[in-house]
């Protein structure tokens, strides 16, 4: 959040690279009523930094928890209101596809840099994901950077 909150600050949309940030956090939905953007952790916030213009590209939620399990994957929209506009979303965990979509094919992949942030378990298996020539995607282990919370 640190890192695309001073992007916006600095930014008017004039920074030469594209942000992706895809964003995994838990589902506040239940049978009770509609998801609600104010419910979910920096999703608002995250939103209109996107729709201001203030950073270049776009935002991808993945909701995973109560609202997720046993009814399949499901794709959607959520409104952010306001300033944020909608804000695609899937209600499953993260992968490395995903990852890799956002980073672009492998011509695109050797410009690319991503930030992976995350409980140490989840940070470990991106990174080697990402990083692996073999299994994985061989971005170069520079360009993968890790920032790990407890």
């Amino acid at each position: 959040m640190s890192m695309i909150s001073s992007l916006a600050e600095k930014g008017d949309g004039g920074t030469p690279f594209e942000v992706h940030f895809l964003y995994s956090l838990k589902d506040d939905f239940s049978s009770q009523g509609p998801r609600r953007a104010s419910h979910l952790q920096f999703v608002e916030r995250l939103a209109s930094i996107f729709t201001s213009g203030k950073v270049k590209g776009r935002l991808q939620l993945f909701l995973t928890g109560r609202g997720a399990e046993g009814k399949g994957e499901e794709e959607g929209v959520l409104s952010c209101g306001g300033e944020g506009g909608d804000v695609p979303f899937r209600t499953r965990r993260m992968t490395v596809d995903d990852i890799a979509a956002a980073a672009g094919d492998a011509l695109e992949r050797r410009f690319s840099v991503v930030y992976v942030c995350g409980v140490p378990t989840m940070t470990d298996d991106l990174v080697q994901k990402l990083t692996d020539p073999q299994q994985g995607l061989g971005m170069e282990p520079h360009r993968v950077l890790c920032e790990k919370w407890w």
